[in-house]
């Protein structure tokens, strides 16, 4: 199956189940899970312990996967970051895949370092962990062949701040996958016009490696891009929100309209530092 750069499509969601890669990155996600699940469930209370079996996940994971695969095909051995790792299986699969491939993983949630280095001592394909902010990590300049940040950056401000720091930290001819969700209803960061100047910056940092739609091509597409409106028609458990609740009664605090569910779309990138 090709992995196209762009937004997800709703038959890309539909299609991807029957591609090798994605079933063999599904069989990891559940051998890890039900390995590591005592060190999983404090992550889960704040999220999932299932991170596949999200919206955009089972497009974003065998998507970055492809691309690091082409990387390392061209490149050999080299440094890769997973930044705003959070916890899941994935880390640790590109560095079991890849073992000649240093892997590290930073994330800003300090209860992390203690899981790490749990999951560190009973695992084999172990993943370096530093606890940082994507602003301002802790690593020398072109440090990185590779960093990919996975729906990390609508989590954020200052992305621009960020963008500079990872161009910092990757050396010449590395590249930098990003996957980030874009609010087509607005209630949410990235809103679509956002992510048009957020693509715009990153464009003039970096060549884009890939052709792809631009952000503000969904707008006469939105029958074709995948959604978190069209997936809860399908299956509200792939949503990420945890206590959709909270969000409406938010809402309703200030006056707005109560919202359960958020209509995102998930894009997605390579870029090469020049």
């Amino acid at each position: 199956m090709f992995y196209h750069s762009g937004y997800v499509s709703r038959q890309d969601f539909h299609n991807v189940a029957n591609d090798t890669l994605f079933r063999k990155l599904e069989n990891e996600n559940d051998v890890f899970r039900n390995k590591y699940l005592a060190h999983l469930n404090e992550y889960g209370k704040r999220w999932t312990t299932d991170s596949f079996h999200q919206w955009s996940r089972v497009w974003e994971y065998p998507y970055i996967f492809s691309m690091i695969e082409n990387k390392i095909n061209k490149s050999g051995a080299i440094k890769i970051l997973d930044a705003g790792c959070g916890l899941s299986f994935f880390p640790f699969f590109v560095k079991k895949e890849f073992s000649k491939c240093e892997v590290h993983g930073t994330d800003m949630d300090s209860r992390l370092v203690k899981t790490y280095e749990n999951i560190n001592n009973e695992i084999e394909s172990k993943v370096i962990f530093n606890l940082g902010d994507l602003r301002n990590l802790d690593y020398p300049e072109k440090s990185f062949d590779i960093i990919y940040c996975i729906s990390v950056l609508e989590h954020t401000e200052n992305y621009k701040e960020i963008v500079d720091h990872f161009y910092r930290l990757l050396v010449p001819g590395g590249h930098l996958i990003l996957t980030f969700d874009i609010s087509l209803d607005g209630d949410r960061t990235i809103s679509v016009n956002d992510g048009q100047k957020l693509l715009d910056y990153l464009g003039s940092r970096f060549t884009p490696a890939y052709e792809a739609t631009d952000i503000k091509s969904v707008i006469n597409r939105r029958g074709e891009v995948l959604t978190t409106t069209y997936v809860a028609t399908i299956d509200k458990n792939l949503l990420p929100w945890r206590s959709p609740w909270k969000n409406a009664l938010k809402n309703a605090l200030s006056l707005k309209k109560p919202k359960f569910i958020f209509d995102l779309a998930c894009y997605c990138q390579v870029f090469e530092k020049n």
